[in-house]
C-alpha cells in the first residue's frame, strides 16, 4: 500500500503552503482564473481553519509535502456531511497519492460519524475515475458526488 500521512496544519507557515499548492492546482480544482492570494489564506486560516469550521491536513510522502487536504462540516439535502478537497502537486499525480488520501479522508470521516460529500467538476478526468472507483454517487447536477 501507498504510504503517505495526513498532517494537521497547525501553523500559519503551513497554511500559506497549503496556498501555493492550490495555486498550482487551480485550474483543476476549480476553474476559476484566480489564484488564491496571501491576505486571503490568512483570513481563511484563521477564520475557518483556527476556529475548528474545516480541518486541513498536509499530505506528505516520505516526509516532502506532495498535496493538501481538507474535511469541513456542510449540510447537503438536510443532511450532515463531511465535504473533501484533495490537491496533490501537478509532479507527484498519476502515483496514486490522491487515491490514497481519498482512502485517508472517507476513514477519518467516517470515524467522525459523517458520510463524505466530495465536490469534484464534471470535467476533471483526473479525480472523477478515483471517486467512481470508491463508489462515491453523482448527483443529479454531475459535479457532486456523496457516499451513500
Amino acid at each position: 500500500m501507498l504510504e503517505i500521512v495526513l498532517n494537521p496544519v497547525q501553523s500559519l507557515y503551513e497554511a500559506l503552503c497549503v496556498r501555493t499548492i492550490r495555486n498550482q492546482c487551480y485550474p483543476m480544482l476549480t476553474g476559476d482564473p484566480r489564484k488564491l492570494g496571501f491576505w486571503e489564506q490568512v483570513r481563511w486560516y484563521y477564520r475557518q481553519y483556527r476556529q475548528g469550521e474545516m480541518q486541513l491536513f498536509l499530505v506528505r510522502a516520505n516526509g516532502a509535502i506532495i498535496g493538501y487536504t481538507a474535511l469541513r462540516r456542510r449540510v447537503y439535502e438536510r443532511k450532515d456531511y463531511q465535504c473533501s478537497t484533495i490537491c496533490v502537486l501537478p509532479q507527484f499525480q498519476g502515483r496514486g497519492y490522491g487515491r490514497r488520501a481519498l482512502e485517508i479522508l472517507v476513514e477519518l470521516s467516517h470515524q467522525q460519524g459523517y458520510p463524505v460529500l466530495a465536490e469534484v467538476r464534471a470535467d476533471n478526468a483526473r479525480s472523477n475515475p478515483i471517486h467512481d472507483h470508491w463508489m462515491f454517487l453523482k448527483t443529479e447536477d454531475g459535479v457532486n458526488y456523496y457516499v451513500c
